[in-house]
């Protein structure tokens, strides 16, 4: 069965101030393959997130929008 290991971590200026990781053991019946849709679903809400992040920092510092 596969060892699934999740981390997540933020550093500001090089230095590490969130840091959370998860490990388990995927089970699975006799004859299947582990399904890992929550672990799939989990990357993309958190790689959108990510870029929904990135993109209001851009948006709420662009000159065009404090020159109002």
């Amino acid at each position: 069965m596969p060892n699934v290991n999740i981390t997540f971590n933020i550093s500001i200026d090089g230095k590490e101030v969130v840091n959370h990781q998860v490990d388990y053991e995927k089970k699975t019946g006799k004859h299947s393959l582990p399904i890992f849709d929550n672990e799939r679903l989990l990357a993309i809400e958190i790689a959108n997130k990510m870029s929904e992040l990135k993109n209001s920092y851009e948006i709420s510092s662009s000159f065009w929008l404090a020159s109002k």
